[in-house]
C-alpha cells in the first residue's frame, strides 16, 4: 500500500564567483510509487511501498563562450528503495523479483562538459558512484561504479550528423553480489536532414560493432540495428 501523506520540497541556493564560475548547493525530498508491473507482474509485489528519499548536492560550474564544464557531488539516501532483488529474499518467480531495500544510499561525483572545436560539439559526462544497500553492505543490483557519455555532433551540408559513446561499468545481477555483469561500451551514429518545411528523414546505427552486453541476465539485448525513420511536424 503506498501512503497518501507522501510530500516533497526542496531549497537551492546559487552564488556567481566570478562571471565564469558559478557555486550550486541544494538538498531536496522526494517520492516514487511502484508501478502496476512492479506490484503485480510476475516478478512484482503487491506488498511494495513507496520509496522515499533526502538528496543533498554540491556543484561547481565554469562557463566561458561554447566551453563549459561542472563537478557535482551528491548523495541521495533513500527509504523503502523499489529495487530487483535475488531469490534469497522470498521471490515467487524462480529468476527473482521486486522489493523494498530497507535504506539504500546513493553517493558520488559527475564531472561533464562540452566544447566547440571547429564545427563539431563536443560533450562528455563521467560518473564515479557508490550505490550502496546500507542494511547488508552489498552493491545494488545493476548498478555500476562507473559509467561515461561522450558525444559529438555536426553539419554537414545540410545533414546533421552525430556519434554517441556509451559506456558502464561491471555490476551484479542480483542483490547479494554473486551474479556479475560484465562492461560493455556502445557506438551510436545518427543522420538527419530536413526534406523541407514539415518533412524531416533521420537515419540510426545502434550498436555500430554490434557488442554482446547484457543489462540483467536471461534478457537479450538488441545487436547491430539500422533504423530510418520519417517525421511529420506541420507548421503553421
Amino acid at each position: 500500500m503506498c501512503s497518501s501523506d507522501l510530500s516533497t520540497g526542496s531549497l537551492a541556493y546559487g552564488y556567481a564567483l566570478t562571471p565564469s564560475w558559478r557555486a550550486t548547493a541544494s538538498n531536496a525530498t522526494a517520492f516514487r510509487v511502484p508501478t502496476l508491473y512492479q506490484r503485480f507482474s510476475s516478478y512484482g509485489s503487491s506488498a511494495l511501498t513507496a520509496e522515499t528519499s533526502n538528496n543533498q548536492e554540491l556543484g561547481l560550474r565554469w562557463l566561458s563562450g561554447p566551453h563549459r564544464a561542472s563537478l557535482v557531488a551528491y548523495q541521495n539516501e533513500i527509504r523503502n528503495l523499489i529495487d530487483f532483488v535475488s531469490v534469497a529474499n522470498n521471490c515467487a518467480s524462480p529468476d527473482g523479483c521486486y522489493a523494498n531495500v530497507g535504506h539504500a544510499r546513493l553517493s558520488g561525483i559527475t564531472l561533464a562538459g562540452g566544447t566547440q572545436w571547429g564545427l563539431v560539439h563536443v560533450s562528455a559526462s563521467m560518473d564515479w558512484m557508490d550505490p550502496r544497500n546500507l542494511d547488508t553492505q552489498k552493491q545494488l543490483a545493476r548498478r555500476p561504479h562507473q559509467q561515461a557519455t561522450v558525444s559529438a555532433h555536426t553539419m554537414v551540408r545540410g545533414w546533421q550528423m552525430g556519434a554517441e559513446i556509451q559506456s558502464a561499468g561491471e555490476r551484479y545481477d542480483d542483490a547479494s553480489n554473486t551474479s556479475r555483469l560484465a562492461p560493455y561500451t556502445l557506438i551510436h551514429l545518427s543522420a538527419s536532414h530536413a526534406l523541407d518545411r514539415d518533412w524531416q528523414m533521420r537515419f540510426k546505427v545502434n550498436n555500430l560493432t554490434n557488442q554482446d552486453y547484457t543489462l540483467a541476465k536471461g534478457y537479450a539485448t538488441p545487436g547491430r540495428s539500422f533504423f530510418l525513420i520519417l517525421t511529420w511536424t506541420p507548421q503553421r
